[in-house]
């Protein structure tokens, strides 16, 4: 039975990756056609990725603040650089769009944002690991007295 409950899963996994890919293929062609704009470009990812990196250092440098009763309004100015280039993204996209597929643009949009706030942190983190890692694979051996 769990055997099929996990061949199941899997089966399962498969099917909404493969919609999604349908979806994702969809829009693009959508945006493509209508209006020779890429929502899925290198540009609005690496926007959207700078959008999420001063969001997280606004809520570490704010909590950070706030632990220690000091000045919390650093934080709130990364909160305030981000809406901002939030904000010019949006005009952005409805400036080479129209009102319709503009509001659709910045719902897979706020999408894509939620899904790199854990995408991106993971890999600031991966990155940090290879540049502080020495290169040896040393591993601590505990023994019993």
């Amino acid at each position: 039975m769990l055997t099929l409950q996990i061949i199941g899963g899997l089966l399962g996994i498969a099917l909404i990756g493969y919609l999604l890919f349908l979806l994702i293929r969809k829009i693009f062609r959508v945006y493509w056609e209508n209006f020779e704009f890429h929502i899925f470009s290198k540009k609005i990812l690496l926007i959207e990725s700078i959008i999420i990196v001063f969001t997280i250092l606004g809520v570490v440098v704010s909590t950070s603040a706030q632990k220690n009763n000091t000045d919390i309004w650093n934080g709130y100015v990364l909160y305030i650089i981000a809406m901002i280039i939030f904000i010019g993204l949006i005009g952005y996209i409805y400036k080479k769009t129209d009102f319709k597929y503009g509001t659709l643009a910045i719902f897979i949009v706020s999408i894509k944002l939620s899904l790199l706030f854990i995408i991106v942190p993971l890999v600031i983190i991966t990155y940090l690991i290879g540049v502080f890692d020495d290169g040896s694979n040393k591993y601590v051996v505990v023994k019993r007295y």
